[in-house]
Formats: structure tokens, C-alpha cells, sequence
């Protein structure tokens, strides 16, 4: 099917259309709009078509890698600590032990034991969500 474009496009709605041609996006009735307006315009076609130099990412070096590696590492264990002791301060207040008479709780009688370990218990969840926002702007969560 031969096409003739007498449709004038501003060059924007072009670029639109050569956009979606290089994509792998036009419908073949945009292809043949796309390669006839590239046929006419050589300069444009020429340079779509020249290579675009990319500088390369300066390479780290294994002891910056290492640096990053071992204080990420140190991170994520700080916060699995930290997990560790706020499930625990959390839960300990709620213990009991069981006898001949029933089940009996440790703390529950001890109000002062147990606001100060669930304000502890608090503290570090902060902590934690402090070290988890740290490795999500890093990308490691």
C-alpha cells in the first residue's frame, strides 16, 4: 500500500509519532507516516539514527564496595536487633506461669513495671522504624 503524506504534522506531533515507532508502539499506517516523514527529512533521520556517546559510571573501588557492603550489613543487624528487644520489652509485661491453682501473671500487679517496659517497648520501636527508613532510601528494603 502506497501512501502519500500531504498532511502537514508540526514536527512535534513527528517526534511524538517517531517516539512511538522506536518504541515498537505505531500502528502500520504510523509506520509508514513515520519512515515516509524520515525519507523527507534525512537531517532528522540521520540523527535518530547516529549513536548517542554515553559516558560510563565511574567504577567504585573495592574498598568503597567493602565499606558499603559491611555498613549495610551492620544496619540490617542493628535492625533485627533492635526488633528483637521491642517484641520482647513488648511481650514481657504479659508473661504468667501456671501451678496447681491456675495460670498467674508475673507483672500484672506491677502498673509501674509494666508502663516503664512498654515506653522502652515503644522507644525501640522507633528505633526501628528510624534504621527501616534508612534502608528503604537506600533501596535495601
Amino acid at each position: 500500500m502506497k501512501m502519500s503524506v500531504d498532511l502537514q504534522l508540526p514536527d512535534d506531533v513527528m517526534k511524538d509519532l517517531i517516539t512511538l515507532h522506536q518504541a515498537g508502539e505505531a500502528s502500520p499506517g504510523t509506520v509508514q507516516l513515520v519512515e515516509q516523514y524520515l525519507r523527507e527529512h534525512p537531517e532528522l533521520a540521520s540523527q535518530l539514527l547516529s549513536p548517542v556517546a554515553v559516558p560510563a559510571p565511574a567504577a567504585a573501588s573495592n574498598d568503597e564496595c567493602l565499606r558499603a557492603m559491611r555498613s549495610t550489613q551492620q544496619l540490617i543487624a542493628w535492625r533485627m536487633g533492635v526488633m528483637g528487644f521491642a517484641l520482647t520489652t513488648m511481650l514481657v509485661p504479659f508473661t504468667f506461669w501456671f501451678d496447681s491453682n491456675g495460670i498467674h501473671p508475673v507483672f500484672f500487679d506491677n502498673s509501674k513495671f509494666m508502663i516503664v517496659a512498654e515506653g522502652v517497648s515503644a522507644m525501640a520501636w522507633g528505633v526501628f522504624v528510624y534504621l527501616s527508613e534508612r534502608l528503604r532510601r537506600a533501596g535495601l528494603r
